[in-house]
C-alpha cells in the first residue's frame, strides 16, 4: 500500500464513517487486537460505531513505514467527548473533555484490505512530547 490510500483511510475512519471503512479498506474479518478491545468483522464496526455515539477519536498519523502487506505507523490520537462517557474504555471522560494518546498502530493486509489491527499505547498523557 502506498501513502496516499492510508492517507484516505485515516480520513474516512477520522469521519466516523466505518459502514465505508468496512466496505473499502477493510476484510470482512478484520481483527482488531488492543490492549483493551478485541473485536472481529461486524462485532469492531459496532465498536467502533458504538464508540462513536460519545467520544470521536481522530488519528493524527506522526510517521508511517510501509511494505507489501503492512504499515507500521505512529500517532497521536484524540479522544473527543461529545457527551458523558463514564465507561470509556481508556478512562471516565466528561462531555467537552480531550485526551490525547500516542500509540503505534500495526495494519496486516491482503491485497488492499487490512485483515489485522494492532494497537499498542504509551500511558494516557504520556508521550505526546516526543
Amino acid at each position: 500500500m502506498n501513502r496516499a490510500w492510508f492517507d484516505e483511510y485515516i480520513a474516512t475512519f477520522n469521519s466516523g464513517d466505518f459502514a465505508l471503512c468496512k466496505s473499502r479498506f477493510f476484510t470482512s474479518d478484520v481483527v482488531l487486537q488492543g490492549a483493551k478491545v478485541h473485536a472481529q468483522g461486524d462485532e469492531m464496526i459496532g465498536f467502533l460505531s458504538a464508540m462513536r455515539k460519545t467520544v470521536r477519536e481522530e488519528i493524527d498519523i506522526l510517521v508511517a513505514a510501509f511494505t507489501d502487506n503492512h504499515i507500521l505507523a505512529e500517532a497521536k490520537m484524540s479522544f473527543i467527548a461529545d457527551h458523558d462517557a463514564p465507561d470509556f474504555f481508556l478512562e471516565p471522560l466528561r462531555a467537552g473533555e480531550v485526551i490525547q494518546v500516542r500509540y503505534m498502530l500495526s495494519y496486516t493486509l491482503v491485497g488492499d484490505r487490512i485483515c489485522k489491527i494492532r494497537t499498542y499505547r504509551w500511558p494516557v498523557g504520556q508521550g505526546l512530547d516526543a
